[in-house]
C-alpha cells in the first residue's frame, strides 16, 4: 500500500520541520514552499532607547538576531513557538503571549509603560495581524 502524500506549502525552514513531523505519523511529503521568506540586509539595530521588541515570527526572530548582538533586551512573543526560536538565538529576556497579535497586544500594554520608550515590532512586510494597530 502506498502511503498518503501530504504537500506542505510553508515557506523554508518551516517546511522541512512540518514535513519531518508529517513523515513520523506515516505519510510521504512534498515540499513545494508558496513563499520565500527573504531577509533585508541593512545596519545593526541600535536599541538603546527601545523598551521592548515585538516578535511576531520565528523569521521575525532569527531577522533580529542577524541585526543585533544584544541579547538581554526585553522581547514579547506572539506565542510559544516564537517564543522558543528566539531563547533558541540567545535571547534572554523572552516573554511569550501564548496566541494572538490582539493577546501580544495585551501583554505588552500590562508590562510596559508608553513613557518608558518606544516599541519595536520586528515583522514582514505583509503580516495577518498587526499588534501595533491596537497598541498606538
Amino acid at each position: 500500500m502506498i502511503k498518503p502524500l501530504v504537500l506542505v506549502t510553508r515557506p523554508k525552514p518551516e517546511a522541512d520541520a512540518t514535513a519531518t513531523r508529517v513523515a513520523a505519523l506515516g505519510y510521504r511529503t512534498l515540499i513545494e514552499p508558496l513563499i520565500e521568506i527573504v531577509p533585508r540586509p541593512g545596519p545593526p539595530l541600535e536599541l538603546g532607547d527601545i523598551q521592548a521588541v515585538l516578535v511576531t515570527s520565528g523569521n521575525g526572530a532569527r531577522a533580529l538576531a542577524a541585526h543585533t548582538p544584544v541579547r538581554d533586551q526585553w522581547l514579547f512573543s506572539v506565542g510559544d513557538a516564537t517564543a522558543k526560536a528566539l531563547r533558541e538565538l540567545g535571547f534572554l529576556r523572552v516573554e511569550s503571549a501564548r496566541g494572538s497579535a490582539t493577546e501580544l497586544a495585551e501583554l505588552v500594554q500590562r508590562r510596559c509603560d508608553p513613557g518608558q520608550g518606544p516599541l519595536l515590532h520586528v515583522r514582514g512586510d505583509v503580516v495577518a495581524s498587526d499588534p501595533s494597530v491596537s497598541l498606538s
